[in-house]
């Protein structure tokens, strides 16, 4: 029963991060770190952000067997599966929105409520899905495989991968559009906010969403 309500609480959490990234992208104030490789490559080739953030997560499974050579666990490209997943997911997110003309932002009130709905999405989502313990989203494995390989510590580790993506982002922006489309300000605010936000999260609903995933019976064994 347990592992049912983690699969569903797992797939929702996914469904979360995938609208935050929509509206981080749509916000135009700088996407946040884990959409702005997707997003610069999607306005740079003209293909859907879904497609591009599958593409992206899945380079990310790679960039880990990369670091860790003979080390990597191959059960870990069952993340290949939530790339794909997660891929779809927010391909369905940015098709929802541009059926619904009103969801887009018109002014720049609308734009910072963007952002700030981005941040607390894909915080929420973040969370939730770390919480399930089933498999982590390789963009949040590369920065634990930091951690592990360089003994860096987890903090740090997800600054590193963050300042990384974003100025992935930057540089290909720059060599096929010549101008810096999917970074701003907007991202700043995120790579500050998300882990904050994480944090008041944890600290709210820790033991609720313990309870919930995996009951008090087996907390306490």
């Amino acid at each position: 029963m347990n592992l049912v309500k983690r699969l569903v609480v797992y797939s929702c959490a996914l469904i979360i991060i995938s609208i935050g990234v929509v509206f981080s992208a749509r916000c135009n104030l700088g996407s946040s770190p884990i959409g702005a490789v997707p997003l610069a490559i999607s306005q740079s080739f003209r293909i859907n952000l879904g497609t591009c953030s599958m593409l992206s997560m899945c380079s990310c499974v790679f960039i880990q067997i990369a670091m860790l050579g003979k080390k990597y666990k191959w059960i870990n490209l069952t993340q290949l599966i939530t790339a794909c997943c997660f891929g779809l997911f927010v391909y369905a997110s940015e098709k929802v929105m541009f059926l619904f003309s009103d969801l887009i932002p018109g002014n720049i009130y609308e734009q910072i409520l963007y952002l700030f709905l981005s941040i607390i999405l894909i915080a929420s989502g973040v969370y939730l899905h770390l919480k399930c313990r089933i498999v982590n989203l390789p963009t949040d494995s590369v920065f634990v495989v930091i951690h592990q390989k360089w003994g860096i510590s987890i903090a740090n580790s997800k600054i590193i991968f963050d300042v990384s993506f974003a100025g992935l982002s930057v540089v290909i922006s720059l060599i096929f559009l010549g101008e810096i489309t999917a970074v701003g300000i907007g991202t700043i605010v995120s790579v500050i906010l998300v882990g904050k936000f994480i944090g008041f999260m944890q600290k709210i609903m820790e033991t609720r969403i313990n309870n919930f995933l995996y009951g008090k019976q087996e907390l306490l064994n």
